[in-house]
Parts: C-alpha cells; structure tokens; sequence
C-alpha cells in the first residue's frame, strides 16, 4: 500500500494524512509474485492504516497461497495462516543480524 498526493478536497478532514501532511489517497495492489500481474487495486481515504485498507477491500487468498506484506499488515497472521510478516524490533528485544 501507498499514499498518492491529491488535490485538496472539499471534504479535507478525510483526506488528509498526517503522516505525509498532504491530501492523499492511500492504495493498495494485490500483485502475483511469479509473474507480476496485477490481482485487485483497491482505493481509500488517506488517513487509513493498510492492515484496515486489507480487510475494507474483501481480498481472500485462496488456501495455500503464499502471502508477503510489510509490516503494516501486522494480524494477517490471523485470517491467512500461510502468510510472511517481518518481525518488529521492540527497546527490549532488538533484531539479531539473522
């Protein structure tokens, strides 16, 4: 998922991200690996956390597909069992080089 600037809206409160401080658009590609064909675009406001842009858009993988996202889709975990999510780093439990 990404954040695509836009031109400022008549509604602005729900565009705008805080993070970028701009009018945005946040969108998300769902993409095959092997061959780099696009599956679903899915389009939202701006403000919107990518984990939550997953579950609005309805994208289901089918059993034992292999899944990668970043780490903005922390919880897929739970609704696709054959998924691959970096680990954060915490103060208290830092990243070895592995």
């Amino acid at each position: 998922a990404t954040e695509c600037e836009i031109e400022r809206p008549k509604k602005q409160k729900i565009y705008y991200s805080g993070k970028k401080k701009k009018h945005t658009l946040k969108i998300q590609v769902v993409a095959d690996a092997h061959t780099s064909d696009v599956l679903c675009v899915f389009v939202d406001k701006g403000s919107r956390h990518d984990f939550q842009l997953f579950k609005k858009s309805g994208v289901h993988f089918q059993s034992k597909v292999l899944a990668f996202g970043d780490k903005g889709y922390q919880g897929l975990e739970k609704l696709h069992k054959y998924s691959l999510i970096p680990i954060k780093a915490s103060k208290k439990h830092k990243l070895s080089p592995d």
